[in-house]
């Protein structure tokens, strides 16, 4: 029994990476200020071009969620530098994950 306990701590544990408060310690973490509100934009693991971007408070799924996506996709644009080509947002959170295209034409 004890056996159990400690493989399903330790699976329960694996997946801490890719929980917020990890990104929110990112040191490549930026904060920037859209229309009076703070959005954290920080690279994942998944590529060069991937970003999460969230905004600085709890925020569970409201009405205003599109337009906090368009400000979501601007944050991230302001901090790359680059165009976002593609989002996605994983259920449950408020959090918004973009790829970015760097074309330097």
């Amino acid at each position: 029994m004890r056996k159990h306990i400690i493989i399903g701590l330790s699976l329960s544990l694996a997946g801490c990476q890719g929980s917020m408060p990890w990104y929110k310690e990112h040191p490549e973490r930026k904060n920037i200020i859209i229309d009076g509100r703070e959005f954290l934009v920080v690279p994942t693991p998944k590529g060069k071009n991937s970003y999460m971007v969230w905004e600085n408070i709890f925020a569970e799924w409201r009405p205003d969620m599109l337009e906090k996506k368009q400000m979501q996709i601007k944050a991230a644009e302001k901090v790359t530098g680059c165009k976002v080509t593609d989002s996605e947002r994983p259920e449950g959170t408020a959090m918004l994950q973009v790829l970015v295209s760097c074309n330097s034409n």
